[in-house]
C-alpha cells in the first residue's frame, strides 16, 4: 500500500510514521464520498516524543511525566480530569492476556492474527513476565512492535471478524446536534442508551475488559446516556 501511494500520489512517508495507514484510509474514503480534506501540520513534539521542552507536548510525554503536575497542566486543557481519573497501563492486563493466550485453542481465529504470529506468541508467553517483554520477543522487522501490541489487544478482548453495527451510538451532542438527531431519527437507527438490547458486542466487551484493569473505572456503556452540552460557541 505504501509503494502504491508513493507511486501514484507522490506521497513519501516512512513505515515508522504513526497512523499513516489510517490517514491514507481516511483519505481514500473521503475521496470516494466527495469530502475535501484540509490537512493540518502537526506542531510541537513528535508522536512518540517523551521530551518536556516542546511548546505542544505529545500524549506519550504527558502520560510518561504524569507525576509532574506543572508540566501536565501546561500541556493540556482540563488537566484535573486527566490527573484525577483512574489510570491503567498494559501491565494491568497481563494476567488476563496470558490466560487468553494459553487457553485459546486457535489464535488464528482472532482478527488479523496469522499462523506465524500465533506460533510466536504461544511459544514466548511462558517465558515473559510483562507485556513489553512479550512484544520484544515476538516483534520482528516484518511485524513491528506497534502491530504486535495491536494484535495483543485483539487477543485480550477476543476480537473476531464481525459486521459493523448498523445503529449509531450517540455519545454526546450540543443543542444544534440535538435538533439534527431529531431530524434524522426516522431514517437512521440511533442508540442513546445501552440496556437490555446489545448495540455492538465487541465494543461492549472491550469496555468491560478495560474496567477490569482498575476497580475505580466507572461503567463505560451500560445505562449511560449521552453527554449534553447545552451551550457552546458552535451553537452561537
Amino acid at each position: 500500500m505504501q509503494a502504491m501511494w508513493q507511486e501514484f500520489a507522490g506521497i513519501a512517508f516512512s513505515g515508522q510514521t504513526p497512523n499513516h495507514i489510517l490517514g491514507l484510509a481516511y483519505t481514500k474514503a473521503a475521496s470516494q464520498n466527495g469530502i475535501r480534506l484540509n490537512p493540518i501540520q502537526r506542531q510541537g513534539a513528535g508522536y512518540h516524543s517523551s521530551e518536556k521542552t516542546e511548546i505542544f507536548a505529545s500524549a506519550t510525554s504527558l502520560r510518561k511525566h504524569q507525576s509532574d503536575r506543572f508540566f501536565v497542566e501546561k500541556g493540556m486543557p482540563n488537566s484535573d480530569l486527566f490527573l484525577n481519573s483512574p489510570q491503567v497501563v498494559w501491565q494491568d492486563y497481563f494476567s488476563l492476556l496470558k490466560y487468553q493466550i494459553m487457553t485459546h485453542s486457535d489464535l488464528t481465529q482472532i482478527y488479523q492474527v496469522n499462523e506465524e504470529i500465533a506460533n510466536r506468541i504461544k511459544s514466548q508467553i511462558r517465558y515473559v513476565e510483562t507485556v513489553d517483554e512479550l512484544v520484544d520477543k515476538v516483534a520482528t522487522k516484518r511485524y513491528t512492535k506497534a502491530r504486535i501490541r495491536r494484535l495483543l489487544t485483539y487477543i485480550l478482548i477476543n476480537a473476531v471478524e464481525s459486521p459493523i453495527p448498523n445503529a449509531i451510538h450517540v455519545l454526546g451532542f450540543t443543542q444544534k446536534g440535538q435538533q439534527h438527531l431529531k431530524s434524522v431519527k426516522k431514517s437512521v437507527d440511533i442508540v442513546t442508551r445501552i440496556g437490555s438490547q446489545t448495540w455492538d458486542s465487541l465494543t461492549q466487551r472491550a469496555d468491560s475488559v478495560y474496567q477490569m484493569g482498575n476497580a475505580n473505572i466507572a461503567e463505560q456503556t451500560w445505562g449511560r446516556i449521552p453527554f449534553h452540552q447545552s451551550v457552546s460557541q458552535s451553537d452561537l
